[in-house]
């Protein structure tokens, strides 16, 4: 899994607003208000 700095600055790259983070599952970001697939993220 991928460390918190590098998930934020892809969020920063891709134009983010939030990133959802629940134990267990993979990140869930948002992107133009939508919440995106985990693999926004790979």
């Amino acid at each position: 899994m991928a460390a918190i700095d590098t998930l934020l600055r892809t969020m920063l790259e891709k134009g983010g607003s939030d990133l959802h983070l629940t134990v267990g599952l993979p990140p869930v970001p948002t992107l133009a208000a939508q919440l995106t697939t985990p693999s926004f993220l790979l």
